[in-house]
This record gives structure tokens, C-alpha cells and sequence, in this order.
């Protein structure tokens, strides 16, 4: 079972601490909770302190749910807990814009499917073993969006991405939580 904590890669834990602009990516875990869809589970993620004093009966069902997270030396409680982070790794937001957007690029979250990640990590298999391979997981430019070029960067996020796909494939409980990928730059 993958463990339900957040899990930052060093340079993506950089990026983020110095919070300069550009492309971030994120995929969440948030719990299936009965009679609620993935994006009410994450607005009421966003209230779960009011809750707590004015929805007495909602917040005791969320309860089993909340875990605690903590960030820039700040505690708070959450329902979605960050499971990876990419930052201005275009070629793989252009993969989930065309794969699980439906084309719309519009930093809302998304819920991935066990298929689409089996996908994506065939995607990145592709390209890390064929010389062609870029192909698959062309570069997308953008507003802060970084290279566009084929370099070691490009191959990096890649093969990181497969990483992350690998052990979601393997590890993941798609019955008791939504995978949610979102984005915002």
C-alpha cells in the first residue's frame, strides 16, 4: 500500500520552498467518501476548521479521513495528501492535458484513472527506450512553462514520472481514493 504522506523530490522540495513562478504539477490522494464526489471532497477539504464548529453531523463523517499535514512549518488538516510534485515538467502536463483534461488546460483538478497511469507509464517507457522515443511525450511551451528542449532535464522528469507511475500502478488502493492530478502556474 503507498504510503499516504507527501512525498517531495529534492529539487521539486526546492522549487517549492522559493515559490517562483511557473508550472507546478501535483497529484493527490483524496479519500472516497460515501455520497460525495472528488470535487466536493476538496471544497470541503478547504473548510474543514468551520466545519468542525458549524456541520457538526459532515464533519464527524469526514473525521476517519483527515490526516495532518504540515508545510513551511505550518500544521493544518487536509483530506487530499500530496503524493507527487513536478515542477515545469511540460512534456508530462501536455500528456495530461490531451489524456485526462480532454484537451482543456485550465489548472483544475482532475481524477486519473488506473488506465491512464498505466498509460502514462507506458508513455515514459517509450521514450526512455527508444531513440524516437521524445515523440510520445512532446514538449508544450507556455507561460512559465520552462525548456521545451530534449536535454537531460526533459529525460529526467521522464524517468521520474515513470517512477511515480510505477509505484502508484503497484501500490495504489484505486478503491478507497480518487488520484487527483491538478496543476497551476
Amino acid at each position: 500500500m503507498i504510503e499516504l504522506q507527501a512525498v517531495y523530490f529534492p529539487a521539486a522540495k526546492n522549487y517549492k520552498e522559493g515559490k517562483k513562478m511557473g508550472l507546478d504539477m501535483y497529484l493527490y490522494a483524496v479519500p472516497k467518501i460515501t455520497r460525495m464526489n472528488f470535487m466536493e471532497v476538496l471544497t470541503v477539504d478547504t473548510n474543514l476548521t468551520r466545519l468542525k464548529k458549524e456541520d457538526r453531523e459532515l464533519y464527524q463523517r469526514l473525521k476517519p479521513h483527515i490526516v495532518k499535514c504540515k508545510e513551511f512549518g505550518q500544521a493544518y488538516p487536509s483530506l487530499a495528501i500530496e503524493l507527487a510534485y513536478w515542477r515545469k515538467a511540460n512534456q508530462i502536463h501536455n500528456w495530461f492535458v490531451k489524456n485526462v483534461q480532454n484537451g482543456q488546460d485550465n489548472c483544475m483538478p482532475y481524477e486519473v484513472s488506473r488506465e491512464q497511469v498505466k498509460d502514462l507509464y507506458n508513455c515514459c517507457q517509450e521514450v526512455l527506450t527508444n531513440e524516437n522515443g521524445y515523440k510520445v511525450l512532446p514538449t508544450i511551451s507556455g507561460f512559465y512553462f520552462g525548456s521545451i528542449e530534449y536535454d537531460r532535464f526533459y529525460y529526467m522528469d521522464v524517468e521520474q514520472t515513470k517512477n511515480i507511475a510505477a509505484d502508484i500502478l503497484e501500490t495504489y488502493d484505486f478503491n478507497t481514493y480518487h488520484l487527483i492530478y491538478n496543476s497551476s502556474w
